[in-house]
């Protein structure tokens, strides 16, 4: 597919934080519903509150938490042995998307806010993960290798039904997040020599531009309020920028003004703690 040039004048990337954050490597569309968490959130646990969620090892293998924005108070939603990662917080804020390997391959799931109800959405073999919500709710976009080795942008209704594949390049395709219309789609890709900043239609896959067509890496694309900037590696809100960092030696989160300025870690543990999503 020809790279097309006319989205350019539209999109002003903005320039990379100096922070490296973790990059990634990598559906039967009938909705299954397990068994709910063994140890669901206790009622004294505000979740109508600001909250971030991410993954964490601190109970020894990767599980999704929720934490207020200090950082004060966190707490499992997954409790799992399986690995559970990625979270993706649905636009309404009651809802977490999120990637598990609980029934022995990486799939696509979606809790409600305080882990109860688990619903897995994909089914086949390989790789489905990094799902990221529409700004409308109706549609999940996610990276998937179900192809084989391949790594592609894959588009979804929210309940797992209607899967219709936007990518298809042999290069590593991944990180998709939505436009704030709805109508866009950034990703990364190494389909050039380095890894570069992407863009396409959220319907087809058409229009596909290369926003970042440079020597450096780029990878975790998103959209700054209003459609109006990217940015590389961050999770933007209006007020606060909050990433992960191993700058003190293991993944930890962090955030700090979108100017600048001293960041405030939130974790502190020796385990990592990354993929940092702000409650909508």
């Amino acid at each position: 597919m020809p790279a097309q040039k006319s989205l350019r004048p539209l999109l002003v990337v903005a320039s990379t934080l100096l922070f490296v954050s973790a990059c990634s490597d990598g559906g039967s569309e009938t909705p299954t519903n397990p068994d709910p968490p063994d140890d669901p959130a206790p009622p004294e646990f505000d979740f109508s509150r600001d909250l971030i969620a991410f993954e964490s090892g601190r109970d020894g293998n990767d599980e999704i938490y929720v934490m207020t924005t200090d950082g004060s108070e966190a707490i499992n939603l997954t409790n799992h042995p399986a690995e559970d990662t990625d979270p993706a917080w649905s636009p309404d804020g009651l809802r977490i998307a999120f990637r598990s390997d609980r029934t022995g391959s990486s799939e696509i799931w979606v809790m409600n806010v305080d882990g109860t109800d688990p619903v897995q959405l994909t089914d086949v073999p390989g790789v489905d993960a990094e799902p990221t919500w529409s700004p409308d709710g109706s549609k999940i976009a996610f990276r998937s290798q179900r192809t084989g080795d391949q790594s592609d942008i894959y588009v979804m209704n929210s309940d797992g039904s209607d899967v219709i594949r936007l990518t298809d390049d042999p290069a590593f395709d991944g990180d998709p997040a939505w436009s704030p219309d709805g109508q866009h789609i950034l990703f990364s890709s190494g389909r050039t020599v380095d890894n570069t900043v992407w863009v396409m239609n959220a319907t087809d896959g058409s229009g596909l531009t290369n926003l970042t067509d440079n020597e450096d890496f780029n990878c975790s694309p998103w959209w700054a309020p209003f459609g109006l900037r990217i940015t590389f590696v961050t999770d933007p809100d209006e007020s606060r920028v909050v990433f992960d960092s191993d700058r003190d030696g293991n993944w930890n989160l962090y955030s700090m003004s979108p100017n600048g300025g001293p960041p405030t870690r939130l974790t502190s543990g020796t385990w990592d703690e990354t993929g940092p999503r702000w409650r909508p």
